[in-house]
C-alpha cells in the first residue's frame, strides 16, 4: 500500500488568500480519491490507445500510412501546447479549466468518430476529403492530450506520492484494457471489412462514454478539501518563469523520465511485436500475450514505487534509466534471433522475460522520476514540476515513437539481404 499518513495540504506557501489553516482530507477521502485518481489516470490516455487499437481500420481506409501520419500531428501539437502550458497558457487557464475544457474536446472528436465510422460503407472506399477530416480530429485529440496530462499532474503534483502513483496506475491500465478489449472483439466478431468497422465504432463509443463518465468524476473529486485548495493554487499556477525556475532544481529528474519513456517506446511497440514465438503458437496471439504482458507489467513497476523499502531518489531514477538502454539491444537479438548472424532461436519464455523487464522497469523510474520530482521543490512550486515533468515526459514519448519506426524498416533491410 501507498504510505500512511496525514493527508493535507499546508497552506502557509500558499498565496494570501488561503488562511494558515491546514486542510486533511476524511477517513473516506482517503480511500476514494486515490481510486478516483486511478480512473482519471485512464482517462488521460484512452482516447490515444483508442487510435492505436485501431491501426487496422485506418489502414483498410486510407493506407497503412495515415496513422503514422495521423499521429505525428497529434504529438506535435501535443508539445506544442504543453509548451505552451509552461510558458503562457498556465497564466491564463487554471488546471481546472484546462483538464475540463479537455475533457470536452475528448468526448465531442470521439462522438464525431463515431458518426464518421458509421456513415461509411464497409465494402466501398472512403469518400474523398474524409482523409483530412480525420487528420483534423486528431490536431484536436493531440490539444486535448495535451491539456489533460499538463493539468492533471499539475494538480496531483502537490498532493504527493501516492496520487502521482495512482494516477501512473491508471495510465497504465489503458493498454491492458485497450489490448484485452481488443482480443475480446477479435474472437467475437467475424472477420470482415464490416467487422472492422463494428469494432471501431465499439473503441469509440466505449471511450467516449469513459471520458464522458471520468468528466463527471473529476469535477465531483473538486470537491475533497485537497483537491479543492490544490487546485485554487494553481489558479493560475503562475508566472512563465516561476514554471521555468523549477527545472534546475528537479534535474536530472526530466531527463530521467525522457529516457526511460524514449527507450521503451523505441522497443515498444514497433520492435516486440517482430519477435516470433519459437513454439507452435500462432504468431498473432503471440504478439497479444508480448502486449498484454508489458501492460500489466507497467501497472506493477507504477505501483512498486509505493513499496517502503522503495529507495526513490534523483539519482536512482537516472541510473535506472540509463541502465535500461541494454533493453533494445536485448530484445532486438531476440526479434532477429534467426538471421545468420544471429544464430539459435530464443525461448519464447525469455521473450516474456525480457518484456517484463522492460514493462516493470518502464512503470517503475518513470513514476519514481515523477514522484522524485515533486517532492525536490517546495510545496507551491509543486505544480510547477509536474508540468514540466510533463513536458519532458511527452518529448520522451515523440523521440521514442520516432526512433522506433527505424526497426521495422531495419527488419525490412535485413530481410531483404537474407534473402
Amino acid at each position: 500500500m501507498f504510505p500512511e499518513g496525514p493527508l493535507y495540504v499546508e497552506e502557509a506557501r500558499a498565496p494570501d488568500r488561503f488562511s494558515s489553516a491546514s486542510h486533511y482530507a476524511s477517513d473516506e477521502e482517503r480511500v476514494q480519491f486515490p481510486a478516483t485518481t486511478v480512473f482519471l489516470g485512464i482517462s488521460m490516455l484512452l482516447p490515444w490507445n483508442v487510435i492505436l487499437t485501431s491501426a487496422d481500420f485506418f489502414a483498410r481506409l486510407f493506407g497503412d500510412k495515415f496513422l503514422a501520419t495521423g499521429v505525428f500531428f497529434y504529438q506535435v501539437v501535443s508539445l506544442t501546447i504543453l509548451i505552451l502550458q509552461v510558458v503562457w497558457l498556465g497564466q491564463v487557464l487554471s488546471a481546472k479549466t484546462r483538464a475540463i475544457t479537455a475533457y470536452v474536446i475528448f468526448v465531442t472528436s470521439l462522438v464525431l468518430m463515431l458518426v464518421l465510422t458509421y456513415l461509411l460503407d464497409p465494402e466501398g472506399p472512403a469518400p474523398a476529403g474524409q482523409e483530412w477530416l480525420w487528420y483534423i480530429v486528431f490536431v484536436f485529440m493531440g490539444a486535448a492530450g495535451s491539456l489533460m496530462n499538463g493539468s492533471m499532474f499539475e494538480i496531483v503534483a502537490p498532493l504527493g506520492r501516492q496520487y502521482i502513483g495512482r494516477l501512473m496506475i491508471g495510465r497504465g491500465i489503458v493498454g491492458l484494457l485497450a489490448g484485452g478489449s481488443k482480443a475480446i472483439l477479435k474472437a467475437a466478431v467475424v472477420p470482415s471489412e464490416a467487422g472492422l468497422q463494428w469494432q471501431s465504432m465499439a473503441y469509440f463509443g466505449g471511450a467516449m462514454l469513459v471520458e464522458l463518465a471520468a468528466g463527471c468524476v473529476f469535477m465531483l473529486s473538486l470537491r475533497s478539501p485537497r483537491v479543492r485548495l490544490a487546485a485554487l493554487v494553481l489558479a493560475p499556477p503562475g508566472s512563465a518563469r516561476g514554471a521555468l525556475s523549477v527545472v534546475k532544481e528537479i534535474m536530472p529528474g526530466p531527463l530521467a523520465i525522457m529516457l526511460v519513456i524514449a527507450v521503451t517506446l523505441n522497443v515498444f511497440p514497433a520492435l516486440v511485436v517482430q519477435i516470433r514465438p519459437s513454439s507452435g503458437i500462432n504468431f498473432e496471439w503471440f504478439t497479444l500475450i508480448l502486449t498484454l504482458t508489458f501492460f500489466a507489467g507497467d501497472i506493477a513497476g507504477c505501483y512498486l514505487t509505493s513499496s517502503r523499502c522503495a529507495s526513490l531518489t534523483k539519482r536512482n531514477a537516472i541510473t535506472g534509466s540509463l541502465a535500461r538502454l541494454v533493453l533494445p539491444a536485448l530484445i532486438g537479438v531476440q526479434a532477429y534471433a534467426s538471421l545468420p548472424w544471429l544464430p539459435g532461436a530464443v525461448s519464447d519464455s525469455w521473450a516474456v522475460v525480457l518484456v517484463v523487464l522492460l514493462s516493470v522497469s518502464n512503470g517503475y523510474f518513470s513514476t519514481m522520476a515523477m514522484i522524485c520530482a515533486s517532492e525536490a521543490v517546495a510545496d507551491h512550486k509543486r505544480g510547477h514540476a509536474g508540468l514540466v515533468m510533463t513536458v519532458f515526459l511527452v518529448v520522451g514519448l515523440v523521440i521514442g515513437t520516432s526512433t522506433g519506426v527505424l526497426w521495422p524498416s531495419c527488419t525490412n533491410s535485413w530481410a531483404a539481404a537474407v534473402a
